[in-house]
């Protein structure tokens, strides 16, 4: 026999007893109603704007642009310093051209309205303090040579100066190159 409770009068409505039963019932009908109005309401919602309905001009939930992918491959590089077996030799405070030559392998083009350098790291901030622009545009699969001058540290020791490309403001990217450099 289904469970009953009596409610008391409230605001001048007489005692009545509510089958659990038929409550429920009732509020399966509402929670159903709810539940198709929602999935119809998220179906309406979830149609992909059309650029002529966008006021940004581009489709909101799905879009055919595709992100232009950054990478470089390093290909060679020097210093024209002399060399000892397996590092180059630098005198303290003079100055040194090196080069690094790097294919682009993403799918954007290099340049500087693109943001495009070549970044010291690490040990390179002592070698060059800053970031070196590339000239022109270097799109995909093509090879660029930067040239850029590296000015030995005041104090001896060895050092490790690092070099990647960078999108400028973004992140890091493509192969470090990496030096052993002994300043005497």
């Amino acid at each position: 026999m289904p469970s009953s409770r009596r409610i008391s009068k409230v605001n001048g409505i007489r005692n009545k007893t509510i089958r659990w039963d038929e409550l429920m019932k009732h509020d399966r009908v509402k929670y159903g109603i709810l539940i198709v109005i929602l999935i119809i309401s998220l179906a309406l919602f979830a149609v992909p704007v059309t650029a002529a309905d966008n006021p940004w001009g581009t489709p909101m939930l799905e879009s055919k642009t595709t992100v232009p992918i950054l990478d470089a491959k390093g290909i060679c590089g020097k210093i024209n310093a002399p060399t000892s077996a397996s590092s180059y030799v630098m005198k303290p405070g003079k100055a040194y051209t090196a080069e690094l030559t790097y294919q682009n392998t993403g799918s954007m083009t290099w340049s500087q309205a693109n943001g495009i350098f070549l970044g010291p790291k690490a040990d390179g901030l002592k070698f060059t303090p800053v970031k070196v622009p590339v000239s022109g545009e270097i799109k995909k699969g093509k090879t660029y040579t930067v040239t850029f001058t590296m000015t030995a540290p005041l104090t001896k020791g060895t050092y490790y100066p690092e070099y990647r490309m960078v999108q400028d403001g973004t992140k890091w990217f493509g192969t470090t190159a990496k030096w052993k450099v002994v300043v005497k």
